[in-house]
């Protein structure tokens, strides 16, 4: 019966701290890139608005991210129009970022800087996974209990992130892609999101488009 009663908790999701608004976290002041169709982009994303990078298949989406993800881990000034004001943390499909090597616990502590093993025991238990869960690896969790360890990561870093979320839904059974959708609708900071699932947009926030232009 106590099995039964903590499985069936409420998962708690933690979003991420209030950033301060109105000031660019991510600036396209004319970008161009070698693998990016188009016309030279020019948009702003400030902090703590959600946008969607919108384009067609092969038009450089993923590119856009990971040059974003690049610049925010150096200090350099970027030569193709691009700026990034912010730590950024990349979240695809596969869910790469994450060691599948490392049991949950180690998982949480290794990525998120100054956290404890006691406070990483209660954040686990808040989206399910409580008890000896924690010591499984995290290769054997299913695509939508790494969905959840990801975000739970990414909502806890010491400096509060950029989502850079690209297809994060792809490979997620419906009730996985639902939890996704109140995370990210939840996440204070700012969102950098590419999508082709138009139903999974239009339940996401999303402040701005950013549209490709082929």
């Amino acid at each position: 019966m106590k099995d039964q009663i903590e499985q069936n908790k409420p998962q708690k999701w933690y979003t991420g701290a209030v950033q301060t608004q109105g000031k660019t976290a991510i600036a396209f002041d004319a970008f161009q890139h070698a693998n990016v169709l188009g016309a030279p982009i020019r948009a702003t994303v400030l902090t703590s608005e959600h946008a969607w990078l919108k384009g067609g298949n092969g038009s450089g989406k993923s590119t856009i991210l990971k040059r974003a993800l690049a610049m925010s881990k150096n200090s350099t000034v970027a030569t193709d129009g691009l700026r990034v004001n912010t730590k950024c943390f990349y979240l695809d499909q596969h869910f790469s970022m994450l060691n599948d090597a490392l049991v949950l616990i180690d998982a949480v502590c290794e990525g998120c800087e100054e956290m404890t093993i006691p406070a990483a025991r209660t954040l686990l238990a808040g989206i399910g996974f409580r008890r000896d869960k924690v010591y499984d690896k995290v290769e054997q969790l299913s695509g939508g209990e790494k969905m959840k360890l990801a975000m739970l990561i990414a909502s806890h870093q010491k400096q509060v992130a950029t989502l850079l979320l690209d297809e994060p839904d792809n490979h997620l059974d419906l009730e996985a892609k639902q939890q996704l959708i109140a995370a990210i609708n939840g996440y204070a900071g700012t969102v950098l999101v590419v999508s082709h699932d138009m139903g999974f947009i239009e339940q996401l926030r999303i402040d701005k488009v950013i549209a490709l232009k082929g």
